[in-house]
């Protein structure tokens, strides 16, 4: 059975899907997708909180929404999430200053650039490059692209919510046509994956050490693809999983709401690696990188290259 399975995968070894599923299996192994992603998912927690803290302290000084607006955001969270983020929110507007907007913002530029700048690295790994831009341009980098992640993740969970405030104080200031209003309601689905898209295009566009029209869109969009279909999907079990936290509650108590979210954080950072690679291994296959006998494969071993199975 064993050598009839060799036999198959050798006669079958340059075949486009097959060579691109090995190639991707063995960097996923080789990159260890699974540990970065523990990783990063710190980071990105990390960033994530002093966001929050300098967001709520912007809107508490220029009271742009009122604050039962951010209750409403908030409630639909995990209940858990939910009460950690009032209580903090709570604080804040008690005691809000210019100290804490100015610490929240220094220390989400120091998560930010850590995180990202490790991203970045695994970025260009994947296309076997040397990152060697100056620190400046990594730490605006990493400001940039964090700062995007947070949009998208905020739009992904939250869109109609913000839109829906969004279009009602625009409507405030300027009265709009009802039909108008009626196609602005049905945008909202689309915005996030349009946005998250555009996001994740730029992300793989630029990261790499390498100018973005060497690259070329076609080699972008199948990673790009991926990553917004796998953190889509990832967004739908989340939502889920929180209409039906009550079932889980009673197993991981306070803390099942916040392990929810890491998960959720944990999925996006596998499926944004996962699409780099593909990125990359497009790339490669342009320039007829994944013929036989490849690097990248986890069948070399099994299938030598100078060495046929017996049938």
């Amino acid at each position: 059975m064993l050598e009839k399975l060799k036999t198959w995968l050798y006669r079958h070894r340059n075949n486009p899907i097959l060579s691109f599923l090995d190639a991707l299996v063995k960097r996923i192994l080789e990159f260890e997708v699974f540990p970065r992603a523990g990783q990063l998912s710190y980071f990105t927690t990390l960033s994530l909180f002093p966001f929050i803290i300098a967001l709520l302290n912007i809107l508490n000084y220029t009271s742009l929404v009122d604050p039962s607006f951010i209750r409403n955001l908030v409630s639909y969270l995990p209940k858990s999430t939910a009460s950690i983020i009032l209580t903090f929110a709570d604080q804040i507007a008690l005691n809000s200053s210019a100290s804490l907007l100015s610490i929240s913002l220094i220390m989400g530029l120091w998560s930010a650039s850590s995180g990202v700048r490790q991203l970045i690295k695994i970025i260009n790994g994947a296309y076997q490059l040397q990152e060697n831009r100056n620190f400046f341009e990594m730490a605006f980098l990493g400001l940039a692209f964090t700062l995007g992640l947070i949009v998208m993740i905020l739009l992904l969970l939250f869109s109609r919510i913000i839109g829906s405030e969004l279009i009602q104080q625009l409507n405030n200031y300027f009265p709009l046509n009802q039909d108008l209003i009626g196609f602005l309601y049905r945008s909202l689905n689309i915005i996030g994956p349009i946005y998250a898209l555009i996001f994740l295009v730029c992300l793989y566009g630029i990261s790499p050490n390498l100018p973005m029209k060497k690259l070329g869109l076609k080699s972008l969009l199948p990673g790009s693809l991926f990553a917004l279909v796998g953190i889509l999907l990832g967004t739908v079990l989340f939502t889920y999983y929180v209409s039906n936290f009550g079932k889980y509650a009673m197993t991981y108590g306070y803390f099942a709401g916040m392990i929810l979210l890491l998960l959720w954080i944990y999925l996006v950072n596998i499926v944004l690696q996962v699409g780099c690679q593909i990125n990359a291994l497009v790339y490669l296959k342009r320039q007829g990188g994944l013929t036989w006998p490849r690097e990248d494969s986890v069948l070399k071993d099994l299938l030598p290259g100078e060495t046929r199975p017996t049938d």
